[in-house]
């Protein structure tokens, strides 16, 4: 009982540590820690409940789950998401007290190697002569408590358990594993059997382990060897190593059968299991630059620490500023000892865990090695206890008290209380300075603040306040950050503006260039809108809009001009946004509840992402202007979407005058969005050499690693499954002949030099094929008195056609000369733009212009009357489209060849 009236008071200690100020401390609310959070409450609102979460680069469950509990009894607040920490956190303190005591039995009970046997430190072999060791106890009282102690205090263990991150559960998922399997291998080594149920246990946590962070990985390596290790040395105590093996083999089919779901998972698909490892990995170009990462690595247990301010303070030592003191000597002590089973197993976890360091960037990372905390704390305590033991012996030679005399068991009393005293004092001194350096220097610095992304989640619950008042409308681009998601779940449902709801005034949020809010997604010129307003009762609604049309965004900064902004700042002073009131918001109206881009379509590429609409702004445009491409996606999957994006202006023979590549949408566009379109926005230079006539963008997807081109492919899921295979029409890539398709033409738009508008026909027609197409019209050479000049080799026609409906077939369009007895003589036949913008992906209303060359016989036409006709036909079948007023051909004009 004597024991719990220390451990108690350090298990408080820990939970203050750890609850206090919080969630003000760390400020704000970090995109990992939101992301994890908007993930629990997805669950909540009737999400699947996976096994691997594959968002934000690939993320094990438990840890959701728990926050998915914590959401569901709390609610949605930033102190609900940091809460598993704390708890988490306190946990492994209690686990941290009873796995260095399991480690460290007391008293000398033998001469076997066994842990359970004997102290490492008061062992028969030791060359410190045992009567120096003025109580056993030193080492098997205090050092659980000194282990313990330490870990209560660490800067990096209290700035883990305060945040929302997943790496907190690690120390106390190994904590866990190794308790039980000492537990359970202990009686071995007194020559009994292990004990199977705490065994078994061992595996199971072992295995459920591999729920919880990346870095659980590397915990079946620990095992693997120390087991190698351990049986080189004691290969001639077969009882003993046959009892390790056995219980090393009831651990890993235990484990197996935990981790079984989530392997299946990475076996199906193997880039989740190397997702996050790949982006990581150290992959050196010279040796000097491995030498250089492995000292950077090293230095974690002098100096080094992680430069990320939101998982340390930068020039601060990792393990504390006195954690050298007791680290290395202890190491020492238990390199010494290798064969100790306890020294030999904390050295091997000790190399093990710290690979992490070793494989990747940057090498001192809080996350990652979190692993390490109980084992590094065990070793500090190891020699910190001897460090204090020696310098108390020291320190009592000095008053001149010989060991020969009988003063000789006084000076042992004397260092046995002194050694405590010393050991609580420099743990004194190590918990003040965590305690001002996290709570004055960390917690303070304006770095936290913004690393945290404090001014985002300041100015969120700002718009939150407004929305009480007055409606706010602020660029999706913020919306969709799961920071700003998450702060509004419990406020706004995402759903449809019904034109009712809007009414003014709104307040305009506009962010300045240099804004401080962290991954907020780069807001483009025109970006679309996001309306939040709310009811009396509290609860509102959020209303997202399209991207506004040219004329729509000159009305807006008209309005925006004319309104003084106020502006916002954040708690340094920093500019964060301007937010404008709009008395009339009319102008804002139409991209809310007329939300059809100009032009529809749908196309899937590879099952993962589909091409709802997309605007091309202005339709024409002068040498040198820019062109703003909208596109409107829909995600398929719930994956990261890695693929890069790539457009390309090209002219009518398909070359590219211009090109962009990039990401087309950012993963937060479309996570807990599954019926929200994505729009994004391009801006594209028409360069001021571009000839005049009619261009198109080419669009696609390519592996940025592979240069591998994404398929477009038949529907297999997401919207509207049944009803793309039964309608045609919805799902224009079904019907392209060639399935190895990958990239796609959108169009239409043209230059003109003057500006004028080449869609407009000079000869207007009123022409109508299959109920789908309207020739609007032609421009022909300019014929005088119907007479053909005979200077012409090719007679240039271009066609003015408009899509009265999407076609289901990529029709082919021929034109004709006929003579007066009806023959031909001669023919073009070519889908529009060489192929390039076929009649199925025309969008309704388009206006379509392109110009076909007639080749006409070298020697001239002969003297005679000819017209010229034009119509469309199937390729497969030849089947011609029929003509509103008869027939399946369109007259355009008739001549004369004198």
């Amino acid at each position: 009982m004597k024991r719990y009236k220390i451990l108690l008071p350090l298990i408080l200690l820990a939970f203050f540590l750890r609850v206090w100020q919080l969630p003000a401390i760390p400020p704000g609310l970090w995109y990992d820690e939101a992301y994890y959070s908007m993930d629990a409450a997805w669950l909540l609102d009737g999400g699947p409940w996976p096994l691997f979460f594959a968002g934000n680069n690939g993320r094990e469950p438990i840890f959701i789950y728990l926050q998915a509990v914590f959401i569901w009894i709390f609610g949605a607040h930033p102190f609900t998401s940091r809460l598993i920490g704390p708890l988490a956190g306190t946990l492994t303190i209690p686990l941290m007290y009873i796995l260095t005591r399991r480690l460290f039995k007391a008293g000398v009970r033998g001469q076997g190697s066994g842990v359970g046997s004997q102290s490492p430190i008061s062992n028969l072999q030791s060359p410190i002569p045992r009567e120096h060791f003025a109580a056993t106890h030193l080492f098997s009282v205090w050092l659980p408590y000194v282990a313990t102690a330490a870990l209560a205090t660490s800067f990096w263990h209290i700035s883990l358990s305060r945040g929302g991150f997943r790496g907190i559960l690690l120390p106390l998922a190994a904590g866990l594993v190794f308790y039980a399997f000492w537990r359970g291998w202990q009686p071995a080594s007194k020559g009994g059997g292990i004990r199977a149920g705490w065994i078994a246990l061992a595996g199971f946590a072992l295995g459920l382990s591999q729920y919880t962070y990346l870095s659980a990985r590397a915990l079946p390596l620990v095992f693997a060897g120390f087991a190698l290790v351990w049986t080189m040395l004691n290969w001639r105590d077969s009882a003993r190593r046959n009892n390790l093996w056995l219980a090393l083999g009831i651990m890993a089919v235990v484990s197996a059968l935990v981790f079984a779901p989530l392997g299946w998972i990475f076996y199906q698909n193997p880039a989740l299991f190397s997702a996050r490892t790949g982006d990581v990995f150290f992959t050196p170009d010279t040796p000097g630059e491995l030498l250089q990462h492995l000292f950077a690595a090293v230095r974690l247990f002098v100096d080094g620490g992680d430069p990320n301010w939101r998982h340390h303070l930068p020039g601060r030592p990792m393990l504390g500023w006195l954690g050298w003191l007791g680290f290395w000597p202890g190491l020492i002590l238990c390199l010494r000892r290798f064969r100790h089973d306890a020294c030999l197993f904390l050295v091997s976890a000790l190399l093990i865990l710290f690979l992490p360091a070793l494989l990747a960037v940057p090498p001192i990372h809080a996350l990652r090695l979190s692993a390490l905390l109980p084992i590094y704390f065990i070793i500090f305590a190891l020699g910190l206890v001897e460090v204090s033991r020696v310098v108390c012996q020291v320190s009592s030679a000095r008053f001149n008290v010989s060991r020969t005399t009988h003063h000789a068991p006084r000076f042992t009393l004397h260092a046995s209380r002194f050694t405590p005293l010393l050991l609580i004092t420099v743990l004194f001194i190590e918990t003040g300075l965590t305690t001002f350096d996290y709570f004055y220097r960390w917690a303070r610095a304006e770095e936290t603040y913004v690393e945290y992304n404090g001014p985002l989640v300041d100015f969120i619950n700002h718009v939150i306040e407004q929305t009480g008042d007055t409606a706010v409308a602020i660029p999706f681009q913020l919306y969709v950050h799961p920071t700003t998601r998450y702060l509004l779940h419990d406020y706004f449902t995402e759903q449809p503006a019904p034109a009712e709801a809007l009414s003014g005034p709104v307040r305009l949020v506009t962010l300045p260039n240099d804004f401080r809010m962290l991954n907020v997604g780069n807001i483009p010129t025109s970006p679309a809108w996001v309306w939040l307003s709310r009811q009396a009762d509290g609860q509102g609604a959020a209303y997202v809009s399209r991207p506004p049309r040219p004329a729509e965004q000159a009305a807006l900064d008209e309005l925006a001009a004319n309104s003084e902004p106020e502006i916002y700042r954040d708690r340094f002073g920093g500019e964060l946004a301007h937010l404008r009131t709009l008395a009339d918001p009319t102008p804002l109206l139409p991209m809310f509840t007329e939300t059809t881009p100009e032009r529809t379509i749908s196309l899937n590429w590879a099952n993962l992402a589909e091409l709802t609409g997309y605007d091309v702004l202005p339709a024409v445009v002068r040498p040198g202007q820019p062109l703003t491409l909208n596109l409107y996606w829909r995600s398929l999957t719930d994956t990261t979407f890695d693929s890069r994006l790539f457009l390309q202006l090209i002219d009518r023979a398909g070359n590219p005058i211009n090109q962009w590549e990039g990401e087309a949408f950012r993963e937060d566009m479309y996570r807990w969005r599954p019926n929200g379109i994505l729009p994004s926005q391009h801006i594209l230079w028409v360069g001021p050499d571009a000839a005049p006539g009619p261009y198109l963008v080419r669009l696609g997807f390519f592996d940025d690693r592979t240069g591998q081109r994404l398929a477009i492919v038949k529907a297999e899921g997401g919207r509207q499954k049944d009803e793309m295979k039964n309608d045609s029409s919805l799902h224009p890539s079904s019907l392209i002949p060639h399935p190895s398709l990958d990239q796609i033409h959108l169009g239409l738009f043209y230059v003109s030099p003057d500006g004028s508008d080449p869609r407009q026909p000079a000869t207007p027609l009123a022409v109508t094929f299959g109920d789908s197409i309207q020739l609007i019209g032609v421009t022909l050479p300019d014929f005088q008195n119907s007479l053909l000049p005979t200077s012409y080799s090719l007679l240039p026609v271009t066609f003015h056609w408009q899509s009265l409906q999407p076609t289901n077939r990529p029709y082919t369009v021929f034109l004709q000369l006929l003579n007066q007895q009806g023959q031909v003589v001669s023919s073009w036949d070519s889908q529009p733009f060489n192929g390039l913008y076929p009649t199925h992906l025309w969008s309704r209303g388009e206006i379509i212009a392109d110009t076909f060359a007639l080749p006409l016989p070298d020697t001239g036409l002969p003297p005679g009357s000819y017209r010229l006709i034009t119509g469309f036909y199937e390729v497969e079948t030849g089947q011609r489209l029929p003509v509103d007023s008869g027939g399946d051909f369109a007259e355009l004009v008739q001549f004369v060849v004198e």
